[in-house]
């Protein structure tokens, strides 16, 4: 056992394994998962005109403008011009409403909170008066 070469041959065997078994527990741990996002429960009060009356129907689009978080959602309005979201991711979101006879509206909000309230007004569209324009035109064809 007092051999040089048995000594030496077993050194790099003893220091190959302490090197390996590292390096192997390294490579096959598998990548975490990134946590998931921390959320807030939102709720979006939908107003419009000059009485700031609720906008029944309209449609809430809901999307998170963070990198790596995939959250896309459309959410009505109640008869009380309201709609609620639980698990909307905090961080930057872009809201865009839109109802039938209301200009439609866009902003961007920074969710920081565990509850949040988003406040949108809209104005209404400047409407044409179909039945005359269909009026016009029928009386140039009648010519």
């Amino acid at each position: 056992m007092n051999n040089p070469k048995y000594i030496n041959w077993h050194r790099t065997c003893v220091l190959s394994l302490v090197l390996a078994v590292p390096l192997a527990l390294v490579q096959h741990e598998h990548p975490k998962k990134p946590d998931p996002p921390a959320t807030c429960h939102l709720t979006i009060n939908v107003r419009g005109g000059e009485a700031a009356s609720p906008v029944e129907g309209a449609t809430v689009h809901i999307e998170s403008e963070e990198q790596d978080v995939d959250f896309k959602k459309d959410v009505p309005t109640n008869n009380e011009g309201i709609a609620s979201l639980s698990d909307v991711p905090k961080g930057k979101i872009f809201i865009q409403v839109t109802a039938t006879g209301w200009k439609t509206k866009g902003r961007r909000e920074k969710l920081q909170r565990d509850a949040e309230t988003v406040e949108i007004e809209l104005v209404r569209e400047e409407s044409t008066p179909t039945s005359m324009v269909g009026h016009l035109v029928r009386a140039s064809r009648s010519r």
